[in-house]
């Protein structure tokens, strides 16, 4: 009941409206500590240990897990700024072009604890209504950690199905000036109290539209850079280890 709550509180069928073209956002779910398992919960499915209780995690950290990333695998994260400045100094490393790009979309994610939206080429607004979905067609992507049980009717008869439930926490749309980025303060400031990881993460994942397509290369990207693995790499290495994740033209 406890699960479903939070769920429910969080969760809200309210799309926004507005110009531009709509691209993916940010998504985050919402998993328990591995005590909360009940007989018949995520059949086949991993449970990982001493994940905190009634967290939000991105999706890509979570799927992570089921890869056998465990925590331990990231460096420590103690604030987006921190953060920002490590992933510039990567960059800087490997290539002035993305490190340019980076430092462009990290200076305008400062609208974010302001509440307002500069005149940049990137601009980010308040967005009243997460995207809440239950979805169970990518189950064995997530720990069972962040599933639950639902029962629904499948040609008149009622099962119980294994769902994911996600939000969409970040909207961006390619506008005439250039991106607006909507972004759900509420489940925001879920994610921070989790970890400001999870924050960085989530940042990341959206800075890294800019140079992919591919949803499959951002979130194994977005791994890498967070990872500790990156700051015992030459920049060559980086590189090589970009273009084999997919971003070939670095």
């Amino acid at each position: 009941m406890k699960l479903l709550t939070m769920l429910a509180m969080l969760g809200s069928l309210n799309t926004f409206a507005a110009g531009g073209t709509v691209e993916n956002g940010g998504d985050v779910v919402y998993c328990r500590d591995h005590s909360a398992a009940e007989p018949g919960d995520g059949p086949g499915i991993p449970w990982v240990p001493d994940l905190p209780e009634g967290k939000l995690y991105t999706l890509d950290y979570a799927m992570g897990l089921v890869k056998g990333l465990s925590p331990s695998y990231y460096a420590p994260v103690g604030s987006w700024e921190q953060s920002r400045y490590r992933l510039l100094a990567i960059l800087n490393s490997v290539s002035k072009n993305l490190r340019d790009s980076f430092r462009d979309f990290a200076v305008s994610t400062d609208q974010i604890d302001r509440h307002d939206a500069a005149a940049l080429t990137r601009r980010w607004e308040v967005w009243e209504g997460g995207m809440f979905f239950a979805e169970h067609k990518k189950i064995k992507l997530v720990p069972a950690n962040c599933l639950y049980r639902k029962r629904i009717a499948v040609d008149g008869t009622v099962v119980t199905v294994h769902v994911m439930g996600y939000e969409r926490v970040i909207r961006r749309a390619r506008e005439d000036f250039g991106i607006t980025y909507r972004y759900y303060p509420r489940a925001i400031a879920k994610l921070r109290e989790t970890s400001e990881l999870q924050y960085s993460f989530i940042l990341t994942h959206e800075w890294l539209w800019d140079l992919t397509r591919d949803i499959e290369v951002n979130r194994a990207v977005n791994r890498f850079l967070h990872s500790r693995e990156i700051e015992r790499m030459r920049p060559a290495q980086i590189r090589r280890q970009l273009r084999r994740l997919g971003l070939w033209f670095i």
